[in-house]
């Protein structure tokens, strides 16, 4: 997700949401708004434990369809056609 589209999802001006990944202090306002945006995404926040720090979880990747090849095949199937060629 791009700077412009969580802009565009949650309202909160893309320059804010640069200061804030470079780790300088927002509005709670504008901090609550970009949590929403990722708890809806599926992001889970981790707290510091005895297992490790502060984190994410990000949610898992979906499968591709059946019957559409993902993105790896689509290159494996490329270089195969260019060598019988």
């Amino acid at each position: 997700m791009t700077v412009r589209e969580i802009e565009e999802k949650t309202g909160v001006n893309k320059n804010t949401v640069s200061r804030y990944e470079a780790g300088r202090d927002i509005l709670a306002s504008a901090l609550q708004k970009l949590e929403e945006l990722f708890l809806d995404a599926g992001v889970v926040f981790l707290g510091e434990d005895s297992s490790g720090g502060v984190g994410i979880r990000l949610p898992a990747r979906k499968p591709a369809r059946s019957g559409t090849p993902s993105r790896v095949e689509k290159i494996k199937i490329g270089k195969r056609s260019q060598k019988t060629q």
